[in-house]
């Protein structure tokens, strides 16, 4: 309750209801009373109009930006991608001869181990009859 003799604190304009219009925001017209108010509004809303403007055209700008970049990291990531599709085919038929090179290396050395037990019994034979020959002397 104010006391006698005290004055109410003053009312904010932005709390007046006949300075707002129906969606709430402010009533520029009814603000702009005096010539001081109404240039100090209409520098207010040019600026206000220029600062959404320019909000606009960096929006614009950072969506061409994002799309170009997009499209870049894109672009870069396909060629990871078909680098790594070469380099993976690469490795598989490298793999695939190391195998085939692996096979033939075991089967080589299969009849090579085969061919030298042939020559080791071959040998003790003809050793064998050596020492016969040998021994009937």
């Amino acid at each position: 309750d104010p006391q006698p003799g005290a004055s109410s604190p003053p009312k904010s304009p932005a709390n007046d209801s006949n300075l707002q219009d129906e969606n709430g925001d402010p009533d520029w017209e009814a603000l702009g009373d005096t010539p001081t108010n109404h240039n100090k509004i209409q520098r207010f809303l040019a600026a206000r109009e220029q600062f959404q403007h320019a909000a606009e055209v960096l929006s614009q700008d950072l969506d061409e930006i994002h799309a170009g970049l997009r499209a870049q990291v894109e672009a870069i990531l396909q060629v990871a991608v078909d680098i790594h599709d070469h380099d993976e085919k690469t490795c598989l038929v490298l793999e695939d001869d190391i195998q085939f090179h692996i096979m033939e290396n075991e089967k080589r050395r299969a009849n090579l181990q085969e061919k030298l037990e042939q020559s080791a019994m071959q040998a003790q034979g003809l050793f064998a009859n050596l020492l016969s020959r040998l021994a009937q002397k």
